[in-house]
């Protein structure tokens, strides 16, 4: 019988782990794996470094990463995200030196795919990748919903209104399971084309855009600033710009790639 190569095996324990957990920290790896620490940090840096895994700066969670396309077809994270996009989001977030995030549809939520958070100067809370987020209650659900088309958009608020309420306060639970006059925020929201909203206890409004190809939604990006330090007029000056140029730019590529 062949001698199994050891260092091969806790590798694949780690990936196939990391493959169902949608993001773990060294700690979460090492509770699963049994693995000592060390062993588990080479591993993960090694992954990391020849770009099988991700992470964000100051997070401490890693992630699936495009070059594991190779390896599964379980793969479920669209690679074109670590291909252009994820490069993209970190120069719109360099340019605003706010928060900037780029979000995609997953269920009847959007998740975080790319994120600035961890490198903004302006950052009150780090949310990392994969942090989940309302289509009905915030800026980046509202443009996606807005741009989606009408059976797309019934289906998705159909299954938001179904599912469990977010564990807030009653009072704020009460109302984000209220969809009464969405409709006609999202009219508006089509006829401008963004979309700002409060981002209820928090120090931020936050602003979005859809990336469109060829009218269709892909996800969203999204800026976060604070109330007390940017006027509306001057967000719309001075990031929406910025902001279509990145979705502009995500957009083309996708559809090129896809042609």
């Amino acid at each position: 019988m062949a001698r199994l190569v050891q260092s091969i095996q806790r590798c694949l324990a780690i990936l196939e782990y990391l493959n169902i957990s949608d993001g773990a920290t060294l700690h979460d790896v090492c509770q699963e794996t049994g693995l000592t620490r060390g062993t588990v940090y080479r591993v993960l840096e090694t992954l990391r470094q020849e770009k099988f895994l991700r992470k964000d700066k100051g997070s401490p969670r890693y992630w699936l990463a495009g070059r594991v396309r190779v390896l599964s077809d379980g793969y479920k994270e669209e690679w074109w995200i670590d291909d252009f996009a994820a490069e993209i989001i970190q120069k719109l977030g360099k340019e605003t030196r706010w928060p900037v995030k780029f979000l995609t549809p997953s269920g009847h939520e959007l998740i975080t795919r790319v994120t600035t958070d961890f490198e903004s100067p302006f950052t009150d809370g780090k949310f990392p990748s994969g942090f989940r987020v309302s289509l009905a209650f915030t800026a980046a659900g509202r443009v996606y919903l807005a741009f989606a088309d009408e059976a797309t958009r019934s289906i998705l608020l159909k299954a938001a209104a179904s599912a469990p309420p977010p564990r807030r306060n009653a009072r704020w639970q009460s109302r984000h399971k209220n969809f009464a006059g969405l409709d006609k925020v999202l009219a508006r929201v089509r006829e401008q084309g963004f979309h700002i909203v409060d981002q209820e206890e928090t120090n931020f409004f936050s602003m979005a855009v859809p990336v469109l190809v060829h009218d269709r939604p892909i996800g969203s990006i999204a800026v976060f600033f604070f109330r007390a330090a940017v006027k509306h007029n001057e967000a719309v000056k001075t990031f929406l710009p910025l902001l279509q140029r990145a979705a502009q730019e995500i957009g083309a590529n996708y559809a090129r790639i896809k042609a």
